[in-house]
């Protein structure tokens, strides 16, 4: 059974070969870059742990989304961003509480698009 708190938020490349995904199951968090091309089931790239606990968030305030080159996808809370992943590299990483060169922090540098999918 789904708990009421649960949050899935994804967003995929253009190609149709990545997806960037937020989950919280009621108790974690995390943030996935996913593989969707040419598998029967996601397949999990790489994942860092966002957060433990009950979120200060809700589904709302979580917008996934991929650079103009579509070379990283970020995670952004209250367009915040918390953890980035740069997929050719299999690199994530979490930028809320550390300065990080790697990732562009601005909401703006991002696409715009902004595609929500609350199945789970």
């Amino acid at each position: 059974m789904e708990n009421k708190h649960d949050i899935w938020v994804q967003m995929g490349r253009s190609a149709g070969d990545l997806e960037g995904v937020f989950e919280f199951d009621g108790e974690t968090g995390y943030f996935y870059l996913h593989k969707i091309s040419g598998e029967p089931d996601r397949k999990i790239i790489s994942a860092i742990h966002i957060i433990s606990g009950a979120p200060d968030f809700n589904e709302d305030d979580i917008t996934i989304r991929w650079s103009a080159d579509e070379r990283m996808v970020g995670l952004f809370v209250r367009s915040e961003l918390w953890a980035a992943a740069k997929p050719e590299q299999n690199m994530v990483a979490i930028a809320r509480h550390r300065r990080s060169q790697l990732f562009p922090r601005k909401l703006s540098q991002y696409s715009n698009v902004d595609v929500r999918n609350n199945c789970h």
